[in-house]
């Protein structure tokens, strides 16, 4: 959805650019020359993504979609033993570095020290 996005805004700049608008910006490069101009494209944009969402949701409507109908076509989605097992691995292991991180943090800021603790620093200061 973000390109859509920014592809509307691309083309509502360049119609305000087409019917003499300021924005000395648009051919040249892309940049916030007019912020306050540059805001006002949000409407326009905004208002093509609510009228994309509208005519979505009506098409889908007409074709007979159910969320609560269920699904025939694919079996539902289960996690293996494997996968569980590497996702508690990565959430493990970043909780770690955030904890190691922090203990730095502390560390530099001279709010807690261990003196057990100076391999760890070392390791946050040097890898992390």
């Amino acid at each position: 959805m973000l390109p859509l996005l920014i592809a509307e805004y691309g083309v509502a700049r360049q119609a305000r650019w087409l019917r003499g608008g300021r924005a000395s910006s648009f051919p040249a490069r892309i940049g916030w020359a007019r912020p306050r101009a540059e805001l006002a494209l949000l409407v326009p944009v905004l208002a093509g993504a609510l009228r994309r969402a509208t005519t979505l949701a009506t098409s889908v409507a007409a074709r007979g979609f159910d969320p609560a109908a269920t699904r025939t076509f694919y079996p539902p989605l289960q996690l293996s033993f494997g996968e569980r097992v590497a996702i508690a691995a990565l959430a493990g292991s970043w909780l770690t570095i955030c904890a190691t991180k922090a203990l730095y943090w502390l560390y530099l800021a001279e709010l807690y020290y261990r003196p057990g603790l100076r391999g760890l620093y070392a390791f946050a200061r040097e890898w992390l």
